[in-house]
């Protein structure tokens, strides 16, 4: 994934790729623009990829899931659990909406937060880890 590090660098790849003519529908006035977070060189070919999406994606492999198990030709494959956070926003939605979920189906669907609500896990998810440096010092 690309990284891009200002704002100016997300119009220039944006205006990129508006100049091959692939995504007129970023610059129709009922669509939001490219937020300054969006990673993607967009593409208007498939519906799918009318998606802000941040290329600041964490993904880690918790150490205490369960793993999930799928059976190939009367073999059972164990397939690790690999959490993946990101942020995406639709095309024509208001905000963006935080999703912490599973890069394979397999393991479940996941959680998509809206950002009040990501911010309500994390201080919940930041208060339970200082509870826990607090009671591991005693």
């Amino acid at each position: 994934m690309t990284q891009l590090s200002s704002v100016e660098t997300a119009h220039e790849a944006r205006s990129e790729t508006t100049a091959e003519g692939a995504t007129a529908w970023i610059d129709a006035p009922d669509t939001v623009r490219c937020p300054h977070w969006c990673g993607g060189k967009h593409n208007e070919t498939h519906p799918d990829d009318r998606v802000h999406w941040s290329s600041n994606t964490l993904a880690f492999d918790p150490v205490l899931a369960e793993p999930a198990f799928e059976r190939v030709d009367d073999e059972t494959h164990e397939i690790p659990l690999r959490l993946l956070i990101t942020m995406e926003q639709g095309f024509r939605e208001v905000g963006p909406r935080i999703s912490v979920a599973p890069e394979i189906l397999a393991h479940g669907k996941g959680f998509a937060f809206t950002v009040t609500e990501a911010e309500r896990v994390a201080h919940e998810m930041l208060r339970l880890i200082e509870a826990s440096h607090s009671t591991a010092n005693r």
